[in-house]
Formats: C-alpha cells, sequence, structure tokens
C-alpha cells in the first residue's frame, strides 16, 4: 500500500463541496414553517460544536502533511523529506521561503493570539448589543405601560367635562340614547 497524504484531504474538500450544494439545495426546496420559534441561544452552541469538530478533523491531516515522511514510490513525494515540500518546490526560492516563514512558530503563535483576541473581542461586541437589546425592551415596555395609562387618563379627563354639560347637551345626549335603543 501507498502512503498518500493529500488523500484525505481531496476528500475534506469533496466533503465540503457536497455540503454546501446540499444546503442550497435544502434552502431552495423546503419552506419555513409558519410560526417562528426561538433558536438563537441554540445555534450559537451549534455554531461552536462545528468549528470543534472542523479542528479535529485537520489535526490528522495536518499531523500528516508534517510530520509523516512520504514513501519513496508515491509519485509526487518522491524525493521529499514532508509532504508539503512539493507545494513549496513549485515555487521560487523567496515565496518557498516566505512559506517556511509562515510555518515557524514565531508566526503561528502570533496569530493564534491574535484570532484569540479577535474572538473575545467578537463575543464582546454580541455581549453588549444583547445588553442593548434588553434595555431597548424595557424601554419599549415601559413605552406602551406609560401608553396605556395617558390613554386610559384621557379618556377619564374627557368623560369629565360631559357630566358637567348644559341641558340642552343632556337632552341631545338623551335623544342619541333613544336613537341607539330603538
Amino acid at each position: 500500500m501507498f502512503f498518500c497524504p493529500f488523500l484525505p484531504l481531496v476528500a475534506v474538500v469533496k466533503l465540503f463541496l457536497l455540503f454546501y450544494i446540499r444546503l442550497k439545495s435544502a434552502m431552495y426546496a423546503n419552506v419555513p414553517p409558519l410560526k417562528i420559534f426561538r433558536a438563537s441561544r441554540s445555534g450559537n452552541n451549534l455554531l461552536f460544536i462545528l468549528l470543534v469538530t472542523l479542528f479535529l478533523c485537520l489535526l490528522p491531516i495536518g499531523y500528516a502533511l508534517s510530520e509523516i515522511a512520504p514513501s519513496s514510490l508515491c509519485g509526487p513525494f518522491r524525493n521529499q523529506r514532508r509532504s508539503y515540500n512539493v507545494l513549496t518546490s513549485y515555487f521560487s526560492s523567496g515565496t518557498s521561503d516566505v512559506f517556511q516563514l509562515i510555518g515557524t512558530p514565531a508566526v503561528i503563535i502570533p496569530a493564534a493570539i491574535f484570532l484569540g483576541m479577535l474572538l473575545y473581542y467578537c463575543y464582546l461586541r454580541i455581549s453588549a448589543s444583547r445588553e442593548i437589546i434588553k434595555d431597548l425592551e424595557a424601554q419599549l415596555h415601559f413605552e406602551r405601560t406609560e401608553g396605556r395609562r395617558e390613554v386610559h387618563h384621557m379618556a377619564q379627563q374627557s368623560a369629565a367635562p360631559l357630566s358637567q354639560t348644559s341641558v340642552v347637551d343632556g337632552a341631545m345626549q338623551a335623544h342619541l340614547a333613544a336613537v341607539a335603543d330603538a
């Protein structure tokens, strides 16, 4: 058997493409339900689980590409120390040096720290947005209750002058009430 480390990578690309093809067909074919439900909290959990799964799936592929020496009989990897050296051999020496520099811990560790800080910033923005939404909902509720109180108060004020009307207005109200009863 031959060792071909890019075969799992081809499988991952195939699965990635199939996923998005099926996603588009499902989005096109499925009709959303009439009743809207709240799934905002479970959506974040699902995205986190998908991210962790992605990293766990890419770990063995990354290990195979970077650490396991390829077979001397495997076509494009013949006479190479590591599988990814094939990619760097196609470029000029300056570009190859850039790829080797990117793979060093001096670049990877700051990049990981930067990505962690970026994730934390996004988390803080989402938390702040949730607080603003809660405050706006409370303000909207307050406005609704105050609006009801003012309408009720205005109705009471408009009913008070009717009880103090003149005799002509009272006769007109009695006539309107008799017409309404008939």
